[in-house]
């Protein structure tokens, strides 16, 4: 990932985790392999449904069937974060057991070929950002003016889209919802950003570095046993190695093989995570079983009580080869770097900062 996409996603998790501290927690409750699995509060997954459901419907939610079929938005963030934290866990337990590290010389190479980030622009961008749309909410909510008529008119000529300006105010119809708001958009100083990015810049570096590490030492050990697999992978590489961007064109067959080989690949370490969840059906409607996880037989016939169960790994045995099936997640936009042409794709960092707003 490029340094400025790097430290502009850094940024954005600042609002976002400064804004799910308020309300209360959502009614999913996991672990995996002992570790709590953190959701966003009640509210702030009820705005961000709002949002996706005013994009697809063009209205806010006004029905009985509105409000079930957001429900069912916050249950898909949900499971998404579930899966999400079991696939990183996964690739931990990968990481120690083939002895993934990077040495300071690799991680300097790899810092050496991002761009430089700009923390003044960004500075800017930010400050500009909230001087345009906190006196466009106020239009809206204190002086009654409408939505659609506050965006042509004031946010607009400013360049921001219509899908922001409609996540902004929907989320802000309440005045909770507006404080969460704010508290995303608040601007931070160039230094602030600037000791940010240099606090964190070389741990998501080397967390990056060792993902496309063990991205490679899987396709090494697939391409062990699989010689299919292991011309595939030499010809992708060597194509997206060519000098000529006209010529590093991918076969889509080739390409799919790959990611089918990957996928039966991961189902295994997949399944050895140990996963608990406070809602027995969610096993099936998060899709866990399709990502390998194996459950007791007395958790595949839920009771109404919802007490936590236990989601223990099924024996596995053999090397890369041993299963077949869905395996692991592969959409994972919002998380995860670009992907890799020749390996599997990496989930992103999380990335904790604190910084003084101006």
């Amino acid at each position: 990932m490029q340094r400025m996409c790097t430290y502009a996603l850094l940024v954005s998790a600042v609002w976002t985790l400064a804004a799910q501290d308020q309300g209360s927690p959502t009614s999913l409750t996991a672990s995996v392999d002992g570790r709590p699995v953190k959701q966003s509060t009640a509210g702030v997954e009820r705005g961000s449904a709002a949002v996706s459901f005013y994009l697809r419907r063009q209205r806010l939610p006004a029905t009985a069937a509105d409000e079930a079929e957001m429900d069912a938005t916050i249950r898909k963030s949900e499971c998404g974060r579930l899966r999400g934290a079991i696939w990183l866990a996964a690739r931990e337990r990968e990481k120690k057991r083939l002895a993934i590290a990077v040495s300071d010389e690799e991680l300097a190479a790899a810092r050496k070929q991002a761009p430089p980030f700009d923390a003044a622009t960004e500075a800017a961008r930010l400050q500009k950002q909230w001087d345009i749309v906190t006196p466009a909410l106020a239009a809206v909510f204190d002086q009654g003016r409408d939505p659609d008529a506050v965006f042509e008119e004031m946010v607009k000529p400013q360049g921001y889209s219509r899908e922001a300006w409609i996540a902004w105010w929907v989320q802000s119809r309440s005045p909770e919802g507006r404080a969460r708001v704010l508290q995303m958009l608040r601007p931070f100083s160039e230094e602030a950003i600037r000791q940010a990015a240099e606090r964190d810049e070389p741990r998501i570096a080397r967390a990056q570095a060792e993902n496309k590490k063990l991205d490679g030492a899987v396709d090494r050990i697939i391409a062990l046993s699989d010689p299919k697999f292991d011309a595939y992978l030499k010809n992708i590489s060597a194509k997206m190695a060519d000098p000529d961007p006209l010529k590093r064109n991918v076969p889509a067959d080739q390409k799919e093989y790959l990611d089918q080989r990957r996928e039966a690949w991961w189902k295994a370490p997949t399944a050895a995570v140990q996963v608990s969840i406070n809602d027995p059906s969610l096993y099936h409607a998060c899709g866990l079983d399709a990502m390998g996880v194996v459950a007791p037989e007395s958790h595949q016939r839920p009771t109404s009580q919802q007490q936590p169960i236990r989601i223990w790994p099924a024996a596995s045995t053999g090397g890369p080869n041993a299963s077949t099936g869905a395996g692991a997640p592969r959409r994972f936009a919002r998380q995860r770097r670009a992907a890799s042409p020749t390996t599997r794709t990496t989930p992103a960092m999380k990335m904790t900062t604190s910084a003084e707003s101006t």
